[in-house]
Protein backbone atom coordinates (compact mmCIF):
# COMPACT_ATOMS: atom_id res chain seq x y z
CA UNK A 1 0.00 0.00 0.00
CA UNK A 2 3.10 2.89 0.92
CA UNK A 3 4.45 1.67 -2.34
CA UNK A 4 1.42 2.64 -4.28
CA UNK A 5 0.97 5.93 -2.55
CA UNK A 6 4.54 6.85 -3.37
CA UNK A 7 3.87 5.82 -6.94
CA UNK A 8 0.81 8.24 -6.83
CA UNK A 9 2.63 11.05 -5.33
CA UNK A 10 6.20 11.23 -7.40
CA UNK A 11 3.35 10.62 -10.53
CA UNK A 12 1.74 14.25 -9.30
CA UNK A 13 5.44 15.88 -9.06
CA UNK A 14 5.80 14.50 -12.40
CA UNK A 15 2.65 16.14 -13.48
CA UNK A 16 3.43 19.29 -11.97
CA UNK A 17 6.62 19.48 -13.83
CA UNK A 18 5.00 18.54 -17.28
CA UNK A 19 2.37 21.64 -16.65
CA UNK A 20 5.51 24.20 -15.74
CA UNK A 21 7.29 22.77 -19.09
CA UNK A 22 4.14 23.33 -21.40
CA UNK A 23 3.10 26.72 -19.31
CA UNK A 24 7.50 27.92 -20.62
CA UNK A 25 6.57 26.71 -23.68
CA UNK A 26 3.83 28.32 -24.13
CA UNK A 27 5.36 31.80 -23.32
CA UNK A 28 8.33 31.05 -25.31
CA UNK A 29 6.06 30.44 -28.56
CA UNK A 30 4.55 33.73 -27.51
CA UNK A 31 7.34 35.58 -28.06
CA UNK A 32 8.53 34.05 -30.97
CA UNK A 33 5.60 34.78 -32.61
CA UNK A 34 5.68 38.52 -31.22
CA UNK A 35 9.43 38.60 -32.82
CA UNK A 36 8.07 37.65 -35.92
CA UNK A 37 5.52 40.37 -36.32
CA UNK A 38 8.16 42.59 -35.37
CA UNK A 39 10.31 42.13 -37.87
CA UNK A 40 7.39 41.60 -40.26
CA UNK A 41 6.21 45.36 -39.40
CA UNK A 42 9.98 46.62 -39.89
CA UNK A 43 9.76 45.29 -43.10
CA UNK A 44 7.04 46.79 -44.00
CA UNK A 45 8.14 50.23 -43.39
CA UNK A 46 11.19 49.75 -45.12
CA UNK A 47 13.01 49.85 -41.63
CA UNK A 48 14.17 45.68 -41.90
CA UNK A 49 15.45 43.22 -45.17
CA UNK A 50 14.07 40.27 -45.55
CA UNK A 51 16.30 38.27 -43.77
CA UNK A 52 15.06 39.39 -40.57
CA UNK A 53 12.08 37.99 -41.56
CA UNK A 54 13.53 34.75 -42.77
CA UNK A 55 15.21 34.66 -39.15
CA UNK A 56 12.11 35.45 -37.33
CA UNK A 57 10.59 32.57 -39.36
CA UNK A 58 13.20 29.68 -38.73
CA UNK A 59 13.01 30.76 -34.70
CA UNK A 60 9.41 30.00 -34.61
CA UNK A 61 9.42 26.71 -36.71
CA UNK A 62 12.31 26.09 -34.25
CA UNK A 63 9.80 26.65 -31.33
CA UNK A 64 6.86 24.97 -33.33
CA UNK A 65 9.31 21.65 -33.26
CA UNK A 66 9.71 21.74 -29.81
CA UNK A 67 6.32 22.61 -28.77
CA UNK A 68 5.53 19.24 -31.06
CA UNK A 69 8.05 17.36 -28.78
CA UNK A 70 6.92 18.19 -25.55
Amino acid sequence: MFNAVREVAQEAVALQGLESQIKEQAATTEATNALLRSAQARFKQGLADRSMILTAELTVFKQQDADLEL
